[in-house]
């Protein structure tokens, strides 16, 4: 028996079927379907996609890797007003990452007035010989 440390907050289980052979092309979609693992391969979570009729739908109590991202996230803000801009990107963000299982914690939320610099110019083609300017 190991010393697995008990998570505080429960986080959805994640699809283990690859879609491809890069590393980011898995299916990741909430998965609540296992498929037990082997001496050769650990445990797998599988969405309504792409679970195989002998996994079993659990709830259970399973080890899984948690992985922990600290990330800095620029977004226009809708609106000048300092608390509109905030809140509203604040639940964007929120929104997003939960859809994909995420528990989200807001540490710091800050806001600047900013403009963006113009665009680059554009490369001006001459007109062929004969042709208007």
């Amino acid at each position: 028996m190991t010393n697995t440390p008990i998570a505080a907050h429960r986080l959805s289980m994640r699809c283990h079927h690859k879609t491809g052979v890069r590393p980011s092309t898995w299916c990741g979609a909430i998965a609540p379907w296992l498929r037990a693992g082997s001496s050769l391969f650990a445990d797998g979570w599988f969405c309504a996609a792409h679970h195989h009729p002998s996994d079993i739908e659990s709830s259970q109590a399973r080890r899984y890797r948690r992985v922990r991202l600290q990330l800095y996230v620029d977004l226009a803000g809708v609106s000048l007003q300092q608390a509109d801009a905030q809140t509203e990107a604040v639940e964007r963000v929120r929104q997003a990452l939960e859809a994909i299982g995420a528990r989200v914690s807001f540490g710091l939320v800050v806001s600047a007035i900013l403009q963006n610099a113009p665009p680059p110019a554009q490369d001006v083609k001459t007109p062929p010989e004969g042709l208007p300017r």
